[in-house]
């Protein structure tokens, strides 16, 4: 018996990367509310909020709502959608070796990871199964990258000194209106 492997078709795709012109006005204050959450380790991630259970009130989820509202609300119409949601908001912190292997994410049409605090430039990674190879994503403190939840991707090694704190979730978008 044989497989019958599909026909690959080449279409581009695309991810955002916005900067969050509020991020020094919020960054001290998402820290200290992550700092005082429960200190639980997840694989190899130093902390998280992954496994508290859904109803655990994260103060921190207040500020950055309110902050990243604007922002998803312009994703929405450049997407011509006209309705989003946020889903499955964690936190996560990264010491020196730590990482989050390569995953992805179901149940939703797109992920989001909000870097709070980084060791200066760094990058997510993302795997291109078609090609088989790794492909590089640089991001800045203070940036929020989007893209559909299906890409595999991963967190390197911090191999830095200084802690990486990221807010991660998914967002879904309904309702195409191409007028918009």
């Amino acid at each position: 018996m044989s497989t019958v492997e599909p026909k690959i078709i080449e279409f581009n795709y695309f991810y955002f990367i916005t900067d969050i012109i509020e991020h020094n006005q919020y960054k001290k204050i998402l820290l200290n509310e992550i700092d005082i959450m429960p200190n639980l380790k997840f694989e190899d991630v130093t902390k998280t909020d992954w496994k508290l259970p859904s109803d655990f009130h994260r103060e921190y989820l207040v500020y950055f709502y309110k902050m990243i509202h604007p922002y998803m609300e312009a994703l929405r119409k450049k997407l011509k959608i006209k309705e989003w949601h946020i889903q499955n908001t964690l936190d996560q912190q990264y010491n020196k070796k730590d990482k989050h292997d390569w995953h992805c994410h179901n149940e939703s049409n797109w992920s989001n990871i909000y870097y709070v605090e980084l060791p200066e430039t760094t990058e997510t990674l993302f795997f291109d199964t078609i090609k088989n190879e790794i492909k590089k994503v640089e991001v800045k403190e203070g940036q929020l990258l989007t893209f559909p939840s299906s890409m595999i991707h991963c967190s390197p090694e911090n191999q830095t000194d200084k802690r990486k704190t990221i807010i991660s979730f998914n967002s879904d978008f309904n309702k195409v209106d191409l007028t918009i």
